[in-house]
């Protein structure tokens, strides 16, 4: 068995955790400590860890098959999974002495913005920095925080050689930020995607980077763009929540009567005059035959960037 195949064995058998908690996930508007442990012990936040941190490496495929099977069960908990383990891709990007400062816990989690609403001011060694930022999705239960800055020399911006503002990821302790109840919604609530705001904060260049940096890990997991992974990952937790609500639907139609109907949902005829193969299909099955649709659009977009990174892994 593969380690991606066992952790998404093992993300399947927190099903009984997730569903007991969760009224107290919206409720509370964030993950129960039994449930981010549960994620921790399936590997879920270190699926993208390089091997030499002691992490899985994983091939992407694999991690979005883990994301989705895990926002089946709560959109919450697969944003939450998809946002924690997206940044330990990270570990492979970071210069190698943050790397191992950041990742040496194996039960590190990390949450934050990559938009630069924060402010680094160059200083010997690093740089200190300050600023608010929002969404910062899983921030309750994380360890370490991602603040994107735009950096400055004295009073004036630092620049790249094209004339743009140079904008760095910097990770710090989340002891050294301080969480603002901002994030009452509708929809996603066990997220906790409050803001965090940080005041002069030293954090040393090795805790930094640029997206265009070069990737210190050698393994092709790493010389996949970030950001692609990251909308990759998203959507994952897209068709997991999908999942989930053809899987409600097809319960419910087993035991709902619709109004001044003597039959179950599940036993109406498909609606629209004409012939049986002129009939538009029910929504319903539109978007279940959609659905393995959008997964395979997926699964042949990683493969394609995977294959030009590198040797193929689980395609």
């Amino acid at each position: 068995m593969t380690v991606g195949a066992s952790t998404l064995d093992a993300v399947r058998t927190l099903t009984p955790a997730i569903r007991e908690h969760a009224d107290s996930i919206e409720r509370e508007r964030r993950l129960p400590q039994a449930v981010v442990s549960g994620l921790i012990d399936a590997g879920v936040f270190r699926m993208l860890v390089p091997r030499s941190l002691g992490g899985d490496e994983i091939d992407p495929m694999s991690a979005c098959r883990v994301v989705e099977a895990v926002a089946t069960q709560d959109g919450a908990v697969g944003w939450c999974a998809m946002i924690g383990a997206r940044n330990g891709h990270f570990s492979g990007l970071l210069p190698a002495e943050g790397a191992r400062q950041v990742f040496a816990d194996r039960n590190c989690v990390l949450a934050g913005t990559f938009r630069a609403t924060g402010v680094a001011e160059a200083a010997d060694g690093g740089y200190r920095i300050m600023g608010r930022w929002p969404f910062a999705s899983g921030i309750m239960h994380a360890s370490w925080l991602i603040g994107g800055c735009r950096v400055m020399d004295g009073a004036s911006p630092r620049l790249t050689p094209a004339g743009a503002p140079v904008v760095k990821l910097m990770f710090l302790p989340r002891a050294e930020g301080h969480v603002l109840d901002t994030w009452h919604t509708g929809g996603l609530r066990g997220t906790g995607s409050h803001d965090f705001e940080v005041k002069d904060v030293f954090v040393p260049a090795s805790r930094s980077l640029r997206f265009a940096d070069p990737p210190v890990e050698r393994g092709p997991l790493y010389s996949f763009p970030a950001i692609s992974l990251f909308a990759t990952l998203i959507a994952s937790v897209s068709l997991g929540i999908a999942r989930h609500a053809l899987e409600a639907l097809k319960e419910l139609a087993g035991v709902k009567k619709p109004t001044w109907s003597p039959d179950l949902l599940r036993a109406r005829p498909v609606q629209g005059g004409g012939s049986a193969a002129r009939r538009p299909r029910p929504p319903i099955r539109r978007a279940a035959g959609n659905y393995p649709k959008n997964g395979l659009f997926i699964t042949t977009t990683l493969c394609r960037r995977t294959m030009a990174s590198g040797p193929a892994t689980s395609c």
